[in-house]
């Protein structure tokens, strides 16, 4: 993987959890971690993030790793974009 786009990265976060008329609450207890968190992506407050986050936010969502990350095309996903093994452990 070359490069990702964060700030669509943030974006997509926030358009699937609005799509899915989900809370910033109920989205980190689905996905395990604090709301504060969840505003923090959305918001473009985090240094980096962890695709391991960004895998439970994914799950939480209900749709693949590579959605969150890449978008509809999933350009530059692993061949097993749920593999998180496969992923850099941080996603600048």
């Amino acid at each position: 993987m070359d490069t990702v786009d964060v700030a669509a990265l943030r974006q997509r976060v926030r358009s699937l959890r609005q799509e899915r008329d989900t809370s910033y609450a109920r989205l980190a207890a689905d996905a395990g971690t604090y709301k504060t968190i969840i505003v923090k992506i959305e918001a473009g407050e985090t240094k980096w993030l962890d695709v391991r986050l960004l895998y439970r936010l994914a799950r939480a969502l209900g749709v693949p790793l590579a959605a969150v990350v890449f978008g509809d095309a999933h350009e530059g996903a692993p061949a097993d974009p749920d593999d998180v093994e496969a992923w850099p452990a941080r996603v600048r």
